[in-house]
């Protein structure tokens, strides 16, 4: 059995060509029908006019410099920093408030007002029906729903209209605008550049930032100063120039007193050891030596004696002429004399003279001694005046500990205070220098394309799209003759009757002839008989 697929399936360019034959006078109509309504459309179709314009994005504060009020790293991509500046201007020239600030400076009337001679005529149409009455939506009035739902129209119409784009390998930014009215594109085109200027200055400046930064640098001073002074304070009450450098006298101060203290001890020891060297000497060594002797001396006292013997004899014999030899006075000094002469009897004619003087290696043992008890007495008050150095020395060094750890907290807080101080004078400064610029309209966008007046319309292409309608009515022609005149069937096939019979009906084929009257009211130009005689398909 055969299906419609199958039909369609065994078409060739023969059928097709008989087909368009057989069907021409539809053929030609349906071609002529879908030209002229394509004609239609394309009358209908206003003009395209194009503007364009085109912005230059320099090396700028928009690429390498940032917000007064952000902080970043010490590094920044000026590659990556600079494309990503210029798609956002693309971006930001193609939004929606753009367009809004556009239409809105033009007038939405201009962009929806009709300018071909159809639009002008329906629209004069449109007048003289009845207009139906203003209801209102929401808070807005029927009037400002009206006017909302054209500016609306108006704002979709001009973004519809307008393409950005980047060049490849460049830094521009093209605008192209293309209306039905040449004049309208370039205010259109205009109008974009000029309201972007304004909004590119906007977006890189921050409003306020001056006002905040004099405040917060005056504020930055009067804490710096205040900390500088409560530093200098400190430092006459503790009465040191740098706890680093006082430290190092300190610390070297002490090592001297240490090995001072070091070397007195050990000079002193040395010098208590020679002492008690030189007194075991001394000790050794008698007092007093002979210097002299000499013999044969005269005895100076035997001959004193002999003298005094003499006169004691001489006042005996005087006593005797006057006295009795009984007298008492007598014989008292009888027994003077008998003793006197024994004595002088007992003394020897000479003797031997001895001089004796002090040992002078004693008295220089002696006087060492008493050197060396001076230098010891010297080394000891010396290690006493050094043990208190010492001491106070460290005390210093301790309460200088102490007072390092107040004023490295106050340095520390008067160098943050400088540093914020610093800081907040750059960005200050930033902020002046941006707030000129902003004032004076300066910006990192040039213009190097104003808006451009092209009065030779780029569209529509109106016999290249009226020859495609021409083309596609002939194939909607061809389309509707193969519907209303499907192929013939395929023969039954003379090959192998197993094959026959697995792929068509036992029952023999039946042959119809359509004689099916035109549409048009033409005569079928195929008659049954060229049918049956025309070659079978493959």
């Amino acid at each position: 059995m055969t299906t419609p697929a199958d039909k369609w399936a065994d078409l060739t360019p023969a059928d097709l060509v008989r087909t368009v034959r057989s069907r021409l006078p539809s053929v030609l109509l349906t071609a002529f029908v879908v030209t002229c309504l394509v004609a239609l459309a394309l009358l209908a179709m206003p003009n395209r006019y194009s503007s364009e314009g085109m912005l230059f994005v320099r090396l700028g504060r928009g690429s390498v410099s940032l917000d007064p009020t952000s902080t970043t790293t010490a590094t920044v991509s000026l590659q990556e920093s600079r494309r990503a500046e210029v798609a956002s201007v693309r971006e930001m020239l193609d939004s929606r408030i753009i367009a809004e600030r556009v239409v809105d400076a033009i007038g939405p009337d201009e962009f929806l007002k009709p300018r071909t001679r159809i639009s002008k005529s329906i629209k004069n149409l449109l007048t003289f029906l009845p207009s139906r009455e203003l209801s209102s939506y929401g808070e807005m009035s029927g009037e400002a729903y009206e006017k909302a739902i054209e500016r609306e129209e108006a704002i979709a119409k001009l973004q519809s209209q307008t393409s950005v784009s980047i060049p490849d390998n460049s830094y521009n930014v093209v605008i192209r605008v293309e209306l039905d009215d040449p004049f309208l594109a370039r205010d259109a085109v205009e109008h974009a550049l000029d309201i972007y200027h304004q909004d590119h200055i906007q977006a890189h400046s921050v409003s306020g930032s001056l006002d905040f930064f004099e405040q917060q640098c005056a504020e930055s001073l009067q804490a710096s100063l205040a900390a500088q002074r409560n530093l200098r304070d400190a430092k006459n009450r503790m009465q040191i120039l740098s706890s680093d450098s006082q430290e190092r006298t300190l610390q070297e101060r002490i090592a001297k007193l240490e090995l001072a203290y070091d070397e007195t001890t050990a000079e002193l020891s040395r010098v208590t050891a020679e002492k008690n060297g030189l007194i075991a000497q001394r000790d050794l060594l008698e007092e007093w030596i002979p210097t002299e002797k000499t013999s044969g001396v005269a005895n100076q006292a035997g001959d004193g004696m002999r003298e005094a013997l003499y006169d004691l004899e001489i006042q005996e014999r005087e006593a005797l002429s006057r006295l009795n030899p009984s007298h008492p006075k007598y014989k008292a000094m009888q027994k003077q004399v008998v003793k006197s002469a024994e004595i002088v009897q007992g003394q020897k004619e000479d003797r031997p003279l001895t001089v004796e003087s002090l040992n002078p290696i004693r008295l220089t043992l002696a006087s060492s001694v008493m050197s060396n008890e001076g230098v010891i007495a010297g080394l000891k008050a010396k290690l006493v005046s050094i043990e208190n150095n010492l001491e106070t020395s460290q005390e210093a060094l301790a309460k200088l500990n102490n007072d390092a750890v107040e004023l490295s907290e106050l340095t520390w807080i008067a160098n943050i205070a400088e540093a914020n101080h610093l800081k907040h004078s750059t960005s200050l400064e930033e902020a002046r220098m941006l707030a000129a610029l902003d004032q004076n309209g300066m910006s990192d966008l040039s213009v190097v394309q104003p808006a451009s007046l092209m009065l030779k319309k780029t569209g529509p292409q109106r016999s290249m799209l009226l020859l495609i309608g021409g083309v596609l009515g002939l194939c909607l022609g061809t389309l509707q003759a193969l519907i209303r005149t499907p192929p013939a069937p395929p023969a039954p096939s003379l090959g192998n009757p197993k094959q026959d019979n697995q792929h068509h009906d036992p029952s023999p084929p039946e042959t119809t002839v359509s004689a099916e009257t035109p549409l048009d009211g033409e005569e079928n130009a195929t008659t049954p008989d060229e049918l049956a005689a025309s070659p079978l398909p493959r």
